[in-house]
């Protein structure tokens, strides 16, 4: 019976304990560096980067709607991947129909470009780490193909969206997408990621 004060007392001690490491961690000032921060600050993007916080107007169009229809695009067509979907074209101000419309445009632009998509895997499959002349110049032709696809959707968004639904679109990627973005141009990369 004597030991189980002992106990208490000990487990209470080593809540104690615990809640005051808790309150000093807490406690800490929010803008000091953790070597976390500092050793992912230290990392320097690649010399040609651009940067969307500082020129958004830099960064292609095409790349940020790619990044978008990626994005909303429904691959499984569950009920959590339409609910985020049409939560983020709800975000942009559509409506329902709106919302619809959308996500039909960014259907269509995952079923066309995925069959490139599996070409390009297939290629680098076979080529990789040392293409040719002629694997880069496929993988560029594929790139085109798959701007070309982005191009026309986004010019068919006036037509399914309305011109002021498509305007605000366009404004949202411009003043939000794209300066949350890094691109890297072409020169740099290799064709088909993109």
């Amino acid at each position: 019976m004597r030991s189980r004060p002992m106990f208490f007392l000990v487990t209470i001690l080593i809540i104690a304990v615990g809640l005051a490491a808790v309150g000093i961690g807490a406690g800490k000032p929010k803008n000091t560096t953790t070597k976390t921060t500092q050793n992912a600050s230290a990392k320097q993007d690649h010399p040609g980067t651009i940067d969307g916080k500082v020129n958004p107007e830099l960064i292609p169009d095409h790349i940020a709607y790619t990044l978008v229809f990626r994005t909303i695009a429904l691959h499984q067509n569950t009920d959590f991947e339409k609910r985020r979907s049409r939560a983020w074209a709800k975000s942009v101000g559509l409506d329902d129909a709106g919302a619809d419309k959308l996500l039909a445009a960014a259907n269509e632009f995952h079923m066309r470009v995925s069959v490139l998509d599996n070409q390009v895997k297939e290629i680098k499959n076979r080529s990789w780490p040392n293409p040719g002349a002629q694997v880069m110049a496929q993988l560029t032709d594929l790139q085109e193909k798959k701007e070309a696809i982005v191009a026309e959707i986004v010019s068919s968004l006036p037509t399914r969206l309305g011109s002021e639904w498509a305007g605000k679109l366009h404004n949202h990627i411009n003043s939000d997408v794209k300066r949350k973005m890094k691109h890297l141009p072409s020169a740099a990369t290799t064709p088909g990621n993109r």
